[in-house]
């Protein structure tokens, strides 16, 4: 069911949040680093798909926000775990520039749901 559903995802954002804030701790980031690229990521990924913004159903921005979540929200948390004061302001600029090259990858994903996202009215960059 759809509650079952809800109980199981907010069970594994509370995990995943926990695990960052853990590995934080065992880094010993005086910022939580791990924790606050884990809350953006959730977030990201809620308004890809949820009203209002729906990033989903708006093309580039969907596409952008995808990519940027394959590459970027790695190259942080692989950054972080092994060094939080690496993780300057030019190197989260660099990184979601190059998440540009992640449009490819999600564009190639969206030629598997054309049909899909033309029944929902979705407007994927292939529709």
């Amino acid at each position: 069911t759809g509650q079952d559903v809800a109980i199981q995802a907010i069970g594994l954002m509370v995990l995943g949040w926990a695990i960052a804030f853990n590995l934080d701790q065992a880094r010993g980031n005086e910022f939580p680093t791990l924790t606050a690229i884990a809350i953006f990521g959730t977030f990201i990924s809620y308004i890809y798909s949820a009203p209002p913004l729906k990033l989903k159903a708006n093309g580039w921005q969907g596409t952008y926000a995808l990519g940027a979540s394959y590459i970027a929200l790695p190259w942080w948390a692989g950054m972080a775990v092994f060094d939080a004061d690496t993780l300057t302001p030019e190197i989260v600029a660099i990184t979601l520039m190059y998440s540009i090259a992640g449009l490819g990858i999600a564009i190639v994903n969206d030629f598997k749901s054309i049909e899909g996202d033309r029944e929902l009215g979705l407007q994927s960059i292939p529709v």
